[in-house]
């Protein structure tokens, strides 16, 4: 059969395990071995601790024709628990976004179900049945067993006559020995491949739907038709490549050594100034890390490492004939690959040290992202994720009640109080128009989230646009007849190296990586000095070349855009503002005045709410703000993509908190973002009152069929007491 090169939209799903296990996470006071102990007399198995001294703990609960007494004995430890929350399967991404790989078309033609209409091909998975003394897993397709290939589940030389499948297999393909399982059908899921898109030379600036940027506040409408805008593209100058360093691939790292001139991240300059990461610890939240790789293996660090799916101290990724687990091993690279030892890549922080925690392959749940959020919290400085939920332009995540506790337990305790630093992919929706104030991991205020631009400075056709990204950094862009703009460079499965990283799954260990060489340059900052250092070097558009058309200046006078934050994250203007930093002062949160309408405001088919809240309250509390979260309670019968949200403070300063998003058909008003609020940075630096104006505007502006009615809605206000 013909072979060809596939160009796939990865997006690879973790809720897809039909298991025959519950999950509990249940209270129980009296440490480990009192867990232990009580999980034995009860019929369960206990995973462990999810939060550090918490008395929480991750109970297994097998499905198999049980006892009453069994049964019984259950109850009574959910009775006697002071607190507990059965576990429910997430859905979690890779925010990876194409890869190239020879693979034959039909390959997978005898294990999906029917094609639905307008689906030219797709990738499926299949999961094995669970069993007393294995745990579900993903089947691997094709795998070669006794020399014969096979393509989709068999019953050839089944010892119990019931089709079986591989789970793990070697390069070559090759069934690993015991490494297979009974096939689970009703555990089939397949995903629609969808080609890249291949725009046209004039629209790079547009997003799938060719519609323009906006400009915070005004709602986006669709594009009509224009003379085509002239684009500048930014010609490599090979001259400036410097040859600094003997790894193959180092001249073809565009996005660190173009010699400065606004063309990249000023690394080189860190790395002259003596700035590597030394002394700093970085973990990949993933799946998986290949830590013998050459380039990684004198950088891991097996105390900063663990397997949270098969639950060992190893992280190092099943592998499978299409390399499904890469993901983890080409972040780790871009942080910490090792310099000068003529084999692949350049990490960006070279002597920091490196680890895993391997989660993503196997079914995830709250307890579970806990838990990888909060290991070893004391030892890892940095934890870099480059996943979340789908970015499908229709959903509403984030952590659980969990994980939100590990988030705000790490930036209390981690690094023995200085607090952890949270680096996230803000998501690849952009094609689906998603906005990452939809992702509760980008809205929280103790993670940094990280867009991406491309090489030539144009906003990704992946990207997300919100109000809670930070900062970008580089990744891929196009790639079309007219245009072809570069992917990253890192290390890959098998021990080999790759030049076609993609999405905002690079930008994140990219962002992680410019922090580490920050905390070598100063450790004794804080979270939130981690953040204010980002914020005060990132290159708006007047620095760079970011090319936007909603860049705005705030109210204290610092560029933003929905589209990159604050602009590009610069390693040489950070280490440099970090070495000699002063701690901020402690945070400080203060609540607007509640707006209450007993009745509902009401916004009829294509109209406009306003709100106004006073905030005169927090005025002398906080002086200069950081986050703001917005809480709303909002009824509709609109779909929720049909309505779009704004904020304008007293300087004037508009961002925009949710954009119409045209998949999402959810007609539950704004009953998600009560779990996961929207927020926005765009106002760091402002007071919260401006001269004698103390009014925040809220605006909804619905253009649906239906009816928006404001129930209730106030702001909570994040910062310091002093000007900064």
């Amino acid at each position: 059969m013909k072979r060809s090169i596939l160009v796939l939209q990865i997006i690879i799903s973790f809720s897809v395990v039909s298991s025959s296990t519950e999950d509990w996470a249940i209270k129980v006071h009296g440490g480990l071995e009192v867990a232990n102990q009580v999980a034995k007399e009860h019929g369960v198995r206990n995973l462990g601790e999810v939060l550090p001294n918490s008395d929480i703990y991750h109970f297994e609960r097998v499905h198999r024709r049980r006892h009453k007494r069994e049964e019984n004995l259950f109850e009574e430890l959910m009775k006697s628990s002071p607190w507990s929350e059965k576990q429910i399967e997430l859905t979690r991404v890779k925010r990876q976004i194409t890869t190239h790989f020879p693979i034959n078309r039909n390959i997978f033609n005898d294990v999906r179900p029917p094609i639905q209409s307008g689906h030219k091909k797709s990738i499926c998975s299949m999961n094995t049945y669970e069993t007393e003394t294995k745990q579900s897993r993903r089947c691997v397709f094709p795998f070669v067993y006794k020399g014969k290939l096979y393509s989709k589940c068999t019953n050839d030389h089944s010892v119990n006559g019931k089709e079986w499948c591989a789970t793990e297999v070697t390069p070559k393909g090759e069934v690993v020995n015991g490494q297979w399982g009974d096939c689970n059908p009703s555990s089939l899921l397949c995903h629609p491949v969808v080609d890249e898109p291949s725009f046209p030379f004039q629209d790079v600036y547009r997003d799938f739907f060719g519609l323009i940027p906006i400009r915070s506040g005004n709602p986006q409408s669709l594009f009509v038709e224009e003379p085509p805008r002239p684009v500048e593209v930014v010609e490599r100058n090979l001259s400036a490549y410097k040859s600094k360093w003997n790894d193959r691939f180092w001249p073809e790292m565009w996005y660190l050594n173009r010699g400065g001139d606004h063309l990249d991240m000023n690394v080189e300059e860190a790395w002259e100034g003596g700035y590597s990461g030394k002394g700093v610890v970085v973990t990949i939240l993933d799946d998986g890390v290949e830590w013998d790789h050459p380039d990684l293996i004198d950088n891991y660090d097996e105390n900063a490492s663990a397997d949270l799916n098969d639950r060992d101290g190893d992280p190092y990724p099943r592998y499978d004939i299409i390399n499904s687990n890469k993901h983890g091993t080409r972040c780790a690279g871009q942080i910490a690959a090792a310099a000068n030892n003529s084999y692949c890549s350049v990490g960006i922080a070279f002597n920091a040290k490196v680890g895993g925690i391997r989660i993503l392959d196997g079914r995830i749940f709250d307890s579970l992202e806990a838990q990888a959020l909060s290991y070893n919290r004391d030892y890892i400085d940095i934890y870099s994720a480059s996943w979340g939920p789908d970015d499908n332009g229709a959903t509403v995540d984030g952590p659980g009640v969990l994980a939100k506790q590990a988030l705000e337990d790490g930036i209390k305790f981690g690094r023995k109080g200085k607090g952890s630093i949270f680096v996230w992919a803000s998501g690849n929706g952009g094609k689906k128009s998603d906005d990452c104030n939809c992702d509760g991991y980008s809205t929280s205020i103790f993670t940094l989230s990280v867009s991406s631009t491309s090489e030539n400075g144009f906003i990704p056709w992946y990207s997300e646009s919100c109000a809670s990204s930070l900062a970008t950094t580089y990744s891929s862009g196009a790639s079309n007849r007219r245009l072809r703009e570069k992917k990253i460079v890192t290390t890959d499965l098998h021990g080999s190296c790759t030049k076609s990283h993609t999405g905002t799954s690079a930008s994140s260990p990219m962002a992680a990586a410019l922090i580490a060489l920050t905390l070598e340059a100063n450790p004794n900052m804080t979270w939130r000095d981690v953040q204010h250092i980002v914020v005060l070097t990132a290159r708006g558009s007047a620095g760079s070349y970011l090319k936007s058309d909603d860049w705005s200046v705030n109210g204290a006078g610092r560029e933003f855009s929905h589209s990159y934050g604050f602009g590009l994250m610069d390693a040489d203007a950070m280490v440099k503002l970090a070495a000699n930093w002063t701690n901020i002062p402690e945070q400080m949160i203060c609540h607007s005045s509640e707006v209450i309408y007993e009745n509902g405001l009401v916004g009829e088919q294509d109209s406009e709410i306003e709100s106004k809240t006073n905030a005169s309250l927090c005025s002398e509390e906080i002086k200069s703000l950081e986050h703001i979260h917005l809480f709303i309670d909002l009824d509709s019968t609109s779909r929720r993509g049909d309505l779009s949200v704004s904020l304008t403070s007293p300087s004037g300063t508009t961002s925009r908190l949710l954009n119409f998003r045209p998949f999402d058909d959810e007609r539950v008003g704004f009953a998600s973002f009560n779990n996961w609020p929207m927020m926005s940075v765009h106002f760091w630096g402002e007071n919260i009152t401006n001269k004698d104006l103390d009014e925040w505007t809220l605006k909804v502006i619905n253009r649906g069929n239906g009816v928006a009615s404001l129930k209730r809605w106030k702001l909570r206000f994040y910062g310091s007491n002093s000007a900064l």
